[in-house]
């Protein structure tokens, strides 16, 4: 937007009747400002440009005046390429005012001589028109944005150089730049994606390739550039999700929690529960249900807490009798504590289960263990050894995003309530066979004929009638 403009953006050339300036979106390509003037004394109305060239201010006419009856006048489209074509020339060195060499010419030379810098200027400009056309979130163009600036001390090198002679082996070396950057820092990178350095690369690198393909869907001639960032081998370790653990490696984690203290009691009721980390180890008495712990109302303005919603599950006898004799053990000692998962009386959470992880890990020699890892294991067990329908499943694990199931029946109605405890009570009988080493009876448990559950009430909602209610 020029300087100069203080009026908004208009759509519609029909619209400028009035004397004055009518300003339109030039939509970048090197255009300052793009508009209409209409003469207050004849009505003219003539298009016009504003542009620079070698550091000075231009202001070009577009097409012919039209007086008097429109028979043919330039569209807003005609008149924004023209201005773009203008811009385009004087960028690489020609005079607007003059005569302007072939296109094709002028195409060859803007490939050849297009920077990296202006490349990554015109594709944060694209993606910024997306989103005022509702096609992209704000969010997706302010992380690409972001993402952009943050690796910028590495692709620095880059900016005044022609991107047609950007190779592969340069992105490469921009990337170990990147990891060699980040290497030893226990801080997150100060990339706004709040990702490390080896899950950057990957980001960069698929952003870069994004690039890429815009400026080469962007030159309508020959010769085109060249996408070095297609069908590349992904660079960095690329994040995979955390191991699920079978039912031996269970059992030996549940063996070794047993004597970590608070720290590993919190981990037991991951594994019980599948609830997130920050959800575990601040857990509030308050949360629980008074007296006998027997349901867990999960409430989402607690810090750090992930879900948006209330969200109730209830509590298997096995969990039920461990958090009572948590309880009472708080009370012997005289504590006064708001936190289930307390190491002292000071009325603080545990902070973390990194230490009571690492020692767990230290005596099984599951090396691959993560406590976020418990979530997606209790999702597996809950599908082999729980016995209820997946959207039951999916209300237990508590996802920010449902999958098409649950997001019709988002509310649990109170007919399956039942189903949710027997779910959770199946899951906690299987982990206590993996405990014993039953495993006989595990196999029982886990091909036994399950009794005829009752299928989804049809009666529901529709969810966007549910959210009317």
């Amino acid at each position: 937007m020029g300087k100069h403009r203080s009026k908004p953006f208009i759509t519609d050339p029909a619209q400028a009747i009035t004397p004055g300036d009518h300003y339109f979106d030039p939509e970048g390509g090197g255009v300052e400002q793009l508009y209409i003037r209409v003469q207050a004394a004849t009505r003219t109305r003539r298009w016009r440009a504003r542009l620079r060239y070698k550091g000075e201010r231009l202001v070009l006419l577009l097409g012919s005046p039209v007086e008097g009856d429109v028979v043919r006048y330039l569209t807003l489209g005609e008149a924004r390429a023209g201005a773009h074509r203008l811009a385009a020339a004087a960028g690489l060195g020609f005079d607007p005012r003059g005569e302007l060499p072939d296109q094709a010419v002028l195409t060859t030379k803007q490939n050849a001589e297009l920077t990296f810098k202006d490349a990554v200027s015109s594709y944060l400009a694209h993606l910024d028109r997306r989103v005022r056309n509702d096609d992209l979130s704000r969010r997706y163009v302010d992380e690409e944005t972001a993402l952009l600036a943050g690796a910028s001390s590495v692709v620095t090198p880059w900016n005044s150089r022609p991107i047609a002679s950007i190779e592969w082996d340069d992105a490469l070396k921009a990337f170990n730049r990147l990891l060699l950057r980040n290497r030893g820092k226990k801080r997150r990178s100060t990339i706004a994606t709040k990702e490390r350095g080896a899950a950057q690369v990957l980001r960069l690198q698929n952003t870069l390739g994004r690039l890429w393909t815009h400026v080469r869907k962007n030159q309508s001639k020959e010769p085109r550039l060249v996408n070095v960032f297609l069908d590349r081998e992904p660079q960095g370790h690329v994040a995979r999700r955390e191991r699920v653990l079978d039912e031996a490696d269970l059992a030996l984690v549940l063996r070794a929690a047993e004597n970590e203290g608070p720290a590993g009691e919190a981990i037991i009721f991951a594994l019980h529960t599948g609830s997130r980390h920050k959800e575990t180890v601040a857990l509030p008495w308050r949360e629980l249900t008074e007296g006998d712990c027997s349901e867990w109302n999960l409430d989402p303005r607690r810090a750090n807490v992930k879900s948006d919603r209330k969200h109730w599950r209830p509590m298997p006898t096995q969990l039920t009798a461990m958090l009572q004799k948590i309880k009472a053990r708080q009370l012997a000692a005289g504590w006064k504590v708001d936190f289930v998962f307390a190491l002292t009386r000071t009325n603080k959470p545990l902070s973390t289960l990194q230490k009571a992880k690492e020692r767990i890990v230290a005596a099984t020699g599951i090396e691959d263990f993560t406590v976020h890892a418990t979530k997606h294991t209790v999702g597996v067990m809950l599908a082999r050894y729980g016995k209820v329908p997946p959207y039951i499943r999916e209300h237990i694990l508590n996802h920010k995003r449902r999958g098409v199931t649950a997001s019709t029946y988002e509310h649990v109605e109170p007919e399956d309530r039942e189903l949710v405890r027997r779910g959770m009570q199946n899951l906690a009988n299987a982990l206590d066979l993996m405990k014993k080493g039953d495993w006989a009876a595990l196999e029982r448990l886990k091909n036994g004929a399950a009794a005829a559950l009752p299928a989804p009430p049809l009666a529901l909602p529709p969810p966007t009638a549910r959210a009317a209610e």
